[in-house]
């Protein structure tokens, strides 16, 4: 083997070596990148989990939460029959001045759904810490929300709730 031959040989290698490195390097930073946007989508979740402890929306939640267990012994009579619940809530509702703070988190789950659709926020995670509490809050709220549908003439009210909750 000559010098040259040598030398063309090694430049050869030497360029193989070199674009292995260079893919090597790219799906390794691709790697990083993946992780460091999941991590940041995980944290800005945290951060919507957070926000029902803030004092507006904890105030909410709590007089939501409060006036419903006081209601609690009347759930069972009104349940059995549909419109006599939908009925039921809605003058719960009403007669409590919740339709403020049930809008409140109505519009919470909104922006939590649009954080998720808009990949900003972390999916998986959103559902693990908030799906539960949701699908409660939609279901026992849905009379309401059906109501504001057809009074508002938006069959889309509350859509990123529905859609989060399933």
């Amino acid at each position: 083997m000559t010098l040259e031959r040598a030398k063309t040989l090694t430049d050869i290698i030497g360029t193989i070596f070199g674009v292995a490195g260079a893919i090597v390097a790219g799906f390794f930073a691709g790697y990083q990148y993946l992780e460091a946007k999941e991590a940041e989508q995980i944290k800005e979740t945290i951060s919507f989990v957070n926000r029902l402890d803030a004092p507006m929306l904890h105030d909410r939640l709590a007089r939501i939460s409060k006036t419903w267990i006081i209601k609690e012994p009347e759930i069972d009579s009104h349940v059995k029959n549909t419109e006599d619940w939908n009925s039921f809530v809605i003058k719960v509702v009403s007669d409590n001045q919740l339709e403020n703070d049930v809008i409140s988190i109505i519009d919470y789950y909104k922006g939590l759904q649009i954080c998720v659709r808009e990949e900003i926020c972390d999916r998986k995670t959103a559902l693990a810490f908030l799906k539960s509490d949701a699908r409660a809050f939609y279901h026992l709220h849905y009379p309401f929300i059906s109501q504001l549908r057809k009074s508002r003439n938006d069959p889309s009210f509350a859509i990123e709730l529905e859609t989060f909750v399933k």
